[in-house]
């Protein structure tokens, strides 16, 4: 989340350790907690490129083959599960599924990398929800959050994720 000159991540341990660039120990003591940082530092570019608004389409880039899941509901909207990969940087493909309105205007509700994967899992797991597509939105900064640029080097976090 970017709000004004400031850049907000919530990460699992992996993301924090691999993608963000925190020692092992650091990754998992601050995994799943709200990290601030400036986003005018050259250093995390890609990590804010991941959250900006403008940015949100080229994000939200998946491969196929495609294939259609269950319908569900995620929150409180009947929703089409798309089901298809997105490449990773180191080359690989993650599996990742992009759950879209069952009806009217096929608009992102929300979209999962590695499905399944728990908050403590091996391989970078992230949820991404989104609200109010294409209107303005006015957001809060989360209640309690630490700076990133105290955990780790302002070169770090050179790669981009979404993280949730």
């Amino acid at each position: 989340m970017v709000i004004g000159p400031t850049g907000y991540v919530k990460a699992n341990s992996t993301a924090l350790h691999y993608v963000i660039g925190l020692s092992t120990s650091q990754a998992n003591k601050y995994a799943n907690k709200w990290l601030f940082f400036p986003t005018s530092n050259p250093g995390l570019a890609q990590l804010v490129s991941g959250l900006l608004n403008s940015q949100v389409s080229s994000e939200v880039q998946m491969s196929g083959p495609y294939t259609y899941g269950p319908l569900t509901t995620i929150g409180g909207q009947q929703a089409v599960a798309i089901h298809g990969t997105v490449r990773t940087n180191s080359g690989g493909k993650a599996p990742v599924i992009l759950y879209v309105p069952a009806t009217g205007k096929p608009t992102p509700i929300e979209e999962v990398t590695n499905p399944g994967a728990s908050t403590h899992a091996s391989a970078i797991h992230g949820t991404v929800s989104f609200s109010h597509w294409g209107e303005k939105t006015s957001e809060k900064p989360p209640a309690h959050s630490m700076s990133l640029l105290k955990l780790a080097p302002p070169s770090s976090g050179t790669t981009s994720s979404t993280v949730g």
